[in-house]
């Protein structure tokens, strides 16, 4: 079964096909209009007619000069364009990881964004002279594409689903691959269409006006002063190809990139995140350094089983005392379901378990690796979700496997469907067999069975007691009878 992405690939290209046939009818209705309205105005120092015009065209492709005249603009323009885009990705960046840097290049950006380009080459023109107002011209379009563009990008980043990832062993590279350039890919598509277009208008003006000798907007000028009308419309059809061929360019290079997600997919790789247990400590005291270990999922380096712990956390948010002075520990093997009413706390203790949050006060100690799901999903939407699955199971465990547990849970025809389509409480089940394949050392729950009926629910407690092993585990949950599904003790809060 195709995947959400596969589909939408092929709704689009059928799309593309049909927009191609209304498009080249658009363009012949509109040469037919241009051959009436040159024989009614009957000069072709006025306006050439489209034979004329394909004629001065085909001369200008014999001679050498066009082609270097095409060069010479085009590098500039790419070249400029790209690198303006580049800095506007850092400064977008840095503008939105601290915000005094974007409120100081608000102004500046709506200055890029309104002013008339035409003022401001004749203003950097008189102040920098030829080049330099190109230059400056070409990255006053360019820039504010790509700095709004990543700081939406951003925004938007699925952080929850990045966390959980990287909690269950997956390599940032494979995170990055699957959930965060996927979900940053709209906004650069559209960032690129605007600043590829505005780049070759902005640049052939400030040609037109500064007149460097064997470019574009000279041969323009040219054509002008000899009223080569034909050839000025031909100057025009020259740019208009090259800035779409530039679109189209930028445009297929992103498309392409959509197969990072397939490549990270096929790559079987983890990170070298540290297998031994890690502590967090008070904020007063520095973390210690994670190390490399290749020990059994269990145990951390030193060979001993993994534990965790809570030892007098306390947590405030402003002023809300969630947790005061709590204090926990689950050996290897132990079972915790912890039971408290909506808001006591329950799942901050989680987060603050998983590093997901640090404590105000105390510390804990937690493997590097754990089979997390948290209250909201967390599943990246284009994979399926035998997809989802694969993606963090531990390296020994078979594709036939990952399938045959899946659909222990789930029905059989929902395993190759994208995330993004599965009911919640389908997605619920997902992520615990996500949780539970990982090669995590330690299992956190949070109320991983909310949405699901009686008999899903026991299905559920029962793959959780075959797939857990001697892992400790802890889960958030309302209901006693959970308890006694997975043999756990209860600790209240």
């Amino acid at each position: 079964m195709r995947t959400r992405t596969e589909k939408q690939d092929t709704t689009q290209k059928a799309a593309r096909t049909d927009g191609a046939g209304g498009f080249a009818l658009s363009i012949l209705f509109w040469v037919v209009i241009w051959c009436a309205l040159a024989t009614v105005i009957g000069n072709d120092l006025l306006f050439a007619d489209p034979f004329a015009v394909l004629a001065s065209l085909g001369q200008s492709i014999a001679d050498p000069s066009f082609w270097m005249a095409v060069g010479y603009t085009a590098i500039r323009i790419i070249g400029i364009g790209a690198l303006s885009g580049l800095v506007a990705l850092g400064m977008g960046a840095l503008g939105y990881r601290f915000p005094l840097i974007h409120r100081l290049f608000a102004p500046l950006l709506q200055v890029m964004k309104s002013a008339p380009v035409a003022c401001v080459v004749v203003i950097v023109l008189v102040m920098w002279g030829a080049h330099g107002a190109f230059a400056t011209i070409v990255a006053f379009v360019a820039f504010p594409p790509f700095y709004i563009a990543i700081q939406q990008a951003l925004a938007e980043r699925p952080r929850a689903t990045e966390e959980v990832l990287t909690l269950l062993g997956v390599s940032r590279w494979r995170v990055f691959c699957v959930c965060a350039w996927p979900a940053a890919l709209p906004f650069f598509t559209a960032a690129s269409k605007t600043a590829v277009a505005l780049s070759w208008r902005a640049g052939i003006t400030a040609e037109l006006l500064c007149l460097p000798l064997g470019s574009i907007g000279a041969a323009v000028y040219a054509s002008k002063l000899t009223l080569d009308s034909a050839g000025l419309l031909a100057w025009t059809i020259v740019v208009m190809l090259l800035s779409w061929l530039n679109e189209k360019t930028v445009l297929g290079l992103l498309a392409w990139s959509r197969k990072l997600s397939t490549l990270a997919l096929a790559d079987g790789k983890r990170s070298a995140a540290a297998a031994l247990t890690v502590a967090t400590p008070s904020p007063a005291s520095a973390p210690a350094a994670p190390s490399e270990s290749s020990s059994t999922a269990q145990r951390d380096l030193s060979g001993e089983a993994v534990h965790l712990t809570l030892d007098a956390v306390h947590k405030r948010y402003e002023d809300t005392i969630v947790l005061e002075a709590f204090s926990l520990a689950i050996r290897p093997g132990e079972r915790i379901c912890l039971m408290a009413p909506t808001g006591s706390g329950k799942s901050t203790a989680l987060r603050i378990l998983a590093r997901l949050s640090m404590p105000d006060a105390g510390s804990t100690q937690a493997p590097a690796r754990i089979g997390i799901v948290m209250q909201g999903p967390t599943l990246v939407k284009d994979l399926t979700a035998y997809q989802n699955v694969a993606l963090a199971a531990a390296p020994h465990i078979s594709a036939t496997r990952i399938r045959q547990h899946l659909e222990g849970l789930i029905s059989a025809d929902a395993v190759d469907r994208p995330a993004a389509d599965l009911s919640g409480g389908t997605q619920r089940l997902v992520e615990l067999v996500r949780a539970m394949l990982s090669d995590g050392q330690a299992i956190v729950l949070d109320e991983p069975f909310a949405g699901l009926d009686a008999a899903r629910r026991e299905a559920a407690c029962a793959f959780i007691m075959t797939t857990l092993s001697d892992r400790p585990l802890i889960i958030a949950t309302h209901d006693p009878r959970d308890a006694t599904l997975l043999d756990a003790a209860i600790v209240r809060l």
